[in-house]
C-alpha cells in the first residue's frame, strides 16, 4: 500500500473512468511539463536526460504492482491505446525522416506518463474517498477545468516567464573570466570608432555607446567639437556614424545632465526604470563626487539575445590560434531528434565563398536583433571589414535548411573591459557655448561587458564623458562552419544597416579558456 494510503477494502478503492481519466491526464500533463523543462533552451546542465530516466525508474516498481489495483483495467486499455496512438504520430510527424527513431522515442515517453499516471491515480484514490458524493463532482469539474487552463495558458504563461527571467542573464552570469582595464592586454584594443585599422594578431572591439555619449555632448554644444591639439578620433566622432534611430529604443538611455545629487540619483533611477533593475549602471557618478556646475554626458546599452534553443556546449577543448578555449555549436549528442532540429534551424547561412570565407546569422529570442558571425578575411578597417560583411546579409533571403551546412563550432567569448580614453581629456575645448568653451573633457571611459556562449548573447556597455573635475570610476557546399580563425561579430538592429558593435577577434585573449570538468553556464 502507498504510504499515505489506509488500508481499505480493495474493491473500494479503484477510480471511475471519468475520475482516472483527469488524475492521469494531469499527472502526464506535469510529467510532460518537467520533460519540456528538461529539454528546454535554457536547461544547459549535464545529465538533463538522465534526471528524465531516473524519473520514470522512480515510479515504475510501483506503477507495475499496482496499475491494476487503482484503475479499471478495462480503461487502462482504452486509456493506453489512445494515448500510444497520438505519441506515436506525433513522433512520426515531427520526425519524418527517422520514424524508427520516433517510434522508439514515443514508446519511452509512453511509458513515462503511465508511470507518472499511477502517481496521479494514487493522488486521485486518496482525494475522492475523502470527499462526499456532492464535492468529489466539484473537484473532477475543477480538475477538469485546471486541465484546459493548463493546455491552452502554460505554455504562454511559461514563454512570458521566461522572457522576464532572461532579461537579468547578464547579471546572473555572474563576473566575467576576464576582467581587466583594455590597456592591461597586450593583444587585445578597444577603440572608440569604426575607422580603425585590422592588423593581424590584434582584437579589435568597438561598442557604440561612446558614439552616443559624444552625439550629447555634440548637442549641448550645439556644433561639432573641437579641441586644442585635438586627436583624430575627434573628426570621426563629429561624423556620428551610430544614432538613436540605429538602435531599438528598448536597449539603451542617453542623457545630458548636470552633475548635482538629484540630477545623478534621477539618471541612475531612469536606467533601474528602462531595464527593471535587470543591470547595474556602474558609470554614473556616485552622489557628492563631482562640482554641481559640471556637465555628465552618459551612454548606456543593453542588449539580451538568447536562443530560443540552447546550443552545446563542448566538452573537449577548441583550437582557436593554437589555444585551447571553449566552445559550443552542432557537435555531439544534441538530445531529441526535435531538439537537435530546432538546434540546427538557428543557424542561417547567408553567404558562402569557401572554407575560410562565410557570413552566417544565429537567430535568437530577438526578431529586431542580429546576430552575425563572419569568418572573412580583413579589409584594411574595421568599418571596412564590417561593411563588406553586411553587404553579403540579404534581408530577402530564406533561412537556410539545417541539412545545409556540416556542422558549426564557435569559440566562448566572455569578458568585462573597460577603456579610459586619455587622448580625449586634458585638452581646452573650443566652443561658441561658454559653458563649454575653454573647458577641458576631464573624463572619457567606456566599459564593455559581453558574452557570447551556447545560450545566446549579451551586451552591456556604458559611456561618460565628464567636462569639469570629474572623479574617475574604475572599470561551395556549406562547409563546416568552425570559427578556429580570425572572425568578426556583428550586432545590429533589422531595421538599420548599421552595427552598434563590432568585434574582430584575432587572438584567443579575450576567449574563453577551456577548463577541464567546467559546467556550462546557465
Amino acid at each position: 500500500m502507498h504510504p499515505l494510503e489506509p488500508r481499505i477494502p480493495q474493491q473500494d478503492i479503484k477510480l471511475g473512468p471519468l475520475c482516472g481519466t483527469l488524475v492521469c491526464l494531469g499527472l502526464s500533463l506535469l510529467s510532460g511539463g518537467i520533460i519540456f523543462l528538461l529539454e528546454s533552451p535554457h536547461h544547459t546542465g549535464i545529465g538533463a536526460r538522465d534526471a528524465l530516466r531516473l524519473l520514470w525508474l522512480f515510479g515504475a516498481s510501483a506503477f507495475v504492482v499496482r496499475l491494476f489495483q487503482w484503475c479499471d483495467p478495462g480503461h487502462v486499455l482504452k486509456a493506453a491505446s489512445a494515448s500510444l496512438t497520438l505519441l506515436l504520430l506525433t513522433g512520426i510527424v515531427l520526425s519524418p525522416d527517422q520514424p524508427a527513431l520516433a517510434i522508439t522515442t514515443s514508446s519511452f515517453a509512453f511509458i513515462g506518463l503511465l508511470i507518472a499516471g499511477n502517481i496521479g491515480m494514487s493522488i486521485g484514490g486518496f482525494a475522492s474517498r475523502r470527499t462526499a458524493d456532492a464535492q468529489r463532482s466539484s473537484l473532477i469539474r475543477a480538475l477538469l477545468a485546471a486541465v484546459v487552463l493548463g493546455l491552452v495558458l502554460g505554455r504562454p504563461i511559461y514563454g512570458c516567464a521566461i522572457t522576464a527571467l532572461s532579461v537579468r542573464k547578464a547579471e546572473r552570469a555572474g563576473a566575467a573570466p576576464l576582467k581587466a582595464d583594455a590597456a592591461a592586454l597586450a593583444r587585445t584594443v578597444i577603440v572608440p570608432t569604426l575607422e580603425v585599422p585590422v592588423t593581424g594578431g590584434t582584437n579589435v572591439i568597438w561598442c557604440g555607446t561612446l558614439q552616443l555619449a559624444w552625439n550629447e555632448l555634440r548637442a549641448l554644444a550645439g556644433e561639432e567639437i573641437r579641441m586644442e591639439h585635438q586627436d583624430p578620433a575627434v573628426d570621426a566622432l563629429n561624423r556620428g556614424t551610430l544614432v538613436q534611430a540605429d538602435l531599438d529604443r528598448e536597449t539603451y538611455v542617453t542623457a545630458t545632465t548636470r552633475a548635482d545629487d538629484r540630477a545623478l540619483r534621477n539618471l541612475h533611477e531612469q536606467v533601474r526604470k528602462k531595464f527593471r533593475g535587470a543591470i547595474t549602471p556602474e558609470l554614473i557618478p556616485a552622489p557628492n563626487s563631482l562640482p554641481e556646475d559640471a556637465f555628465v554626458l552618459y551612454a548606456i546599452l543593453f542588449a539580451n539575445l538568447p536562443f530560443d534553443t540552447a546550443f552545446k556546449r563542448l566538452t573537449r577543448p577548441f583550437d582557436f590560434g593554437g589555444a585551447p578555449v571553449a566552445a559550443f555549436g552542432t557537435e555531439g549528442d544534441l538530445g531529441s531528434p526535435l531538439q537537435a532540429r530546432k538546434i540546427r534551424a538557428q543557424v542561417n547561412v547567408l553567404d558562402v565563398r569557401g572554407a575560410d570565407d562565410f557570413v552566417i546569422e544565429l537567430k535568437t529570442k530577438r526578431k529586431r536583433h542580429q546576430l552575425i558571425l563572419a569568418k572573412v578575411p580583413p579589409e584594411r578597417t574595421l568599418e571596412k571589414t564590417a561593411q563588406s560583411v553586411l553587404a553579403r546579409v540579404v534581408p530577402a533571403q530564406p533561412p537556410s535548411r539545417p541539412s545545409a551546412y556540416k556542422h558549426l563550432l564557435v569559440p566562448i567569448a566572455d569578458y568585462d573591459l573597460s577603456r579610459p580614453y586619455n587622448e580625449l581629456t586634458g585638452r581646452p575645448l573650443i566652443a561658441r557655448e561658454p559653458t563649454l568653451n575653454n573647458n577641458p573633457l576631464v573624463s572619457v571611459v567606456q566599459s564593455i561587458r559581453f558574452k557570447l556562449d551556447e545560450s545566446g548573447a549579451v551586451l552591456k556597455s556604458e559611456a561618460r564623458i565628464c567636462v569639469e573635475a570629474c572623479k574617475e570610476v574604475s572599470k561551395i557546399e556549406p562547409p563546416d562552419l568552425i570559427f578556429d580563425k580570425p572572425f568578426l561579430v556583428l550586432l545590429k538592429c533589422t531595421a538599420s544597416d548599421k552595427p552598434y558593435f563590432a568585434m574582430w577577434v584575432d587572438n584567443a585573449e579575450i576567449l574563453t579558456p577551456f577548463i577541464t570538468n567546467a559546467r556550462p553556464s546557465n
